[in-house]
């Protein structure tokens, strides 16, 4: 979820979810990750991938007609069809072993609105992890997803962020424990001043203007119109720091 900051001060619902079952000891960790995801889903129902990607009315493009989860990043190496078949593909995989037939039609990890089928799956997922990681701490390895993968985002004062492309359970049940550095394995390193040779602006998918737009709304992690009631949720919320 790009679109969030993994920090404990932060609006990230897999994070405020583990939060939240710390909090809760007279609670199942299931339930109260259950509770979380439900509102957030509920609350954060973008109509496009547009809309997932902050663009401005005036960003009048290809995003408009296509569903949340066709937000590529503007720095992605594959083209808008085979991104959308890779991602198609991936989420089918990641689903299979809770329940079958559980396709991205019943929902994105990322946003709503979710099937109750999808809702359960992603409660199930973040549940065993924080389960694992409290019974056995945090074990990295040099094998296959033996690591958190991420993507490094530099800005033109040098400045830089990391976005994780794997690992996303992983880094927010440690960010909500309270666990302040993690290994992670960096897979490639984007830096904004070469916005002009990102291949979905090569392609004319994005203008440079939107993509750096893009680019600066992932790397402060806020300013994304379509959170906005889940971020006045989490505000009111018993449990907001």
């Amino acid at each position: 979820m790009p679109v969030f900051s993994f920090s404990p001060n932060g609006y990230h619902p897999y994070v405020r979810a583990i939060l939240v079952a710390l909090k809760s000891p007279h609670k199942k960790s299931k339930e109260c990750i259950a509770e979380i995801l439900s509102e957030y889903y509920n609350l954060v129902q973008p109509a496009s991938a547009a809309s997932v990607l902050n663009l401005n009315d005036k960003d009048i493009s290809e995003f408009d007609f296509k569903p949340s989860w066709a937000a590529i990043m503007p720095w992605e190496k594959k083209n808008l069809d085979e991104w959308c078949i890779a991602h198609h593909n991936s989420v089918f995989m990641e689903n299979q072993p809770y329940k079958r037939g559980v396709t991205i039609n019943d929902g994105w990890a990322w946003v709503g609105p979710v099937s109750e089928s999808k809702l359960k799956i992603e409660v199930q997922r973040l549940d065993e992890v924080f389960n694992s990681i409290l019974r056995n701490k945090y074990n990295r390895h040099d094998g296959n997803d033996g690591d958190i993968l991420a993507i490094i985002l530099v800005e033109d004062d040098g400045g830089w962020c990391w976005q994780a492309i794997s690992g996303q359970h992983r880094v927010s049940v440690l960010s909500g424990m309270g666990i302040k550095e993690v290994s992670v394995r960096i897979v490639r390193i984007i830096f904004r001043r070469d916005v002009s040779s990102w291949v979905q602006v090569k392609s004319g998918l994005y203008s440079e203007e939107t993509a750096l737009r893009v680019f600066d709304n992932v790397f402060s992690g806020n300013n994304f119109k379509i959170a906005k009631k889940w971020e006045e949720y989490i505000k009111n919320s018993e449990f907001y720091d």
